[in-house]
């Protein structure tokens, strides 16, 4: 049954991106405008997610602004929607006339890409991450991580879309597979700042101490590689400006160990993070729950844990 509900959702997803596959870029990107603007009104849960986390991001803002800037991020969750879809029709043209390095962010990738090392491409989900995936396959020749989707038949075809850059995808569990890639001089895209959960440490994000992953630093340090954190965001004139922040390699001899050092490159980037979303409100994907996970439902869980430990125990003979 799970497989018949699958295939049909999948075939449904297909008819209704097609249009895609066809239509001009900027025709991409003002249908993709206009779908998650029909959307809007009923998205009533996502939209207070977003105001909710602008509250505690912006404190010093009114509420004007909030709703303000949450439909404005609606409309950039559109052109993000229209980067994926259309994604698999980018060339080497695209981002020679799309797109615009800011500052001295090319001359930075040239010095890490020549240095004869791995380098880890890192974002956040900020403006178009979609672009930068197939901007590391089709500029950068490199690889990425991804998360695979549960619906099979939709995996499949996301997975083929990606891959249509000439990227090198792995899934989240093969670690050993992307830092042989690492080592060997590759580069590795990662969308860092999901909400790690219990597999996280806390670090400072927006006003509030978010759960984050380890895997993106741990992976740099016992690589050896680069660190480059990337955004990538549309302007009102059609192009993308994409900026690139060189966060250098993890330098454990500054640290007492290893897990200081991780946690700090940690901060680091996430703190560019917060930089550039401070610096571009509407563009960050503020319906994502990334405050889910707190410091105090994890004193809660490593409670119960401990009181489960002492039950054991004290039931050995």
């Amino acid at each position: 049954m799970k497989t018949i509900t699958d295939f049909l959702a999948y075939a449904l997803i297909r008819a209704a991106v097609f249009p895609f596959s066809v239509l001009p870029y900027d025709a991409c990107l003002a249908l993709g405008r206009g779908l998650v603007a029909l959307l809007f009104p009923i998205a009533r849960k996502h939209r207070k997610i977003a105001e909710e986390n602008l509250k505690h991001a912006f404190p010093d803002r009114d509420e004007l602004w909030r709703k303000v800037t949450v439909r404005a991020h609606f409309r950039c969750l559109g052109m993000m929607v229209a980067d994926a879809l259309y994604g698999p029709r980018l060339n080497d043209q695209f981002f020679q006339e799309r797109v615009i390095f800011e500052g001295d962010s090319k001359a930075i990738e040239q010095r890490a890409a020549s240095s004869g090392t791995g380098v880890v491409l890192m974002c956040g989900h900020l403006g178009s991450w979609e672009l930068l995936v197939q901007y590391t396959g089709r500029v950068m020749k490199g690889g990425g991580i991804y998360k695979p989707i549960s619906n099979r038949f939709v995996d499949a075809w996301y997975k083929r879309m990606r891959e249509a850059s000439g990227i090198t995808l792995f899934t989240m569990d093969e670690t050993a597979g992307v830092l042989r890639y690492l080592k060997k001089g590759g580069f590795v895209g990662i969308v860092s700042d999901q909400n790690a959960g219990r597999a996280g440490i806390f670090v400072d994000f927006l006003n509030r101490p978010a759960s984050t992953f380890l895997g993106p630093v741990t992976l740099a340090d016992l690589s050896g590689s680069h660190i480059l954190f990337y955004t990538a965001i549309h302007d009102d004139s059609g192009k993308v400006r994409i900026r690139i922040q060189d966060l250098g390699r993890v330098d454990r001899s500054a640290f007492p160990d290893r897990e200081s050092a991780v946690r700090h490159y940690t901060q680091l980037w996430t703190q560019a993070l917060e930089e550039q979303v401070r610096a571009n409100p509407p563009h960050y994907f503020w319906v994502h729950r990334r405050w889910k996970y707190t410091p105090e439902k994890a004193a809660a869980d490593q409670a119960e844990r401990a009181a489960r430990k002492n039950q054991a125990q004290s039931t050995q003979p």
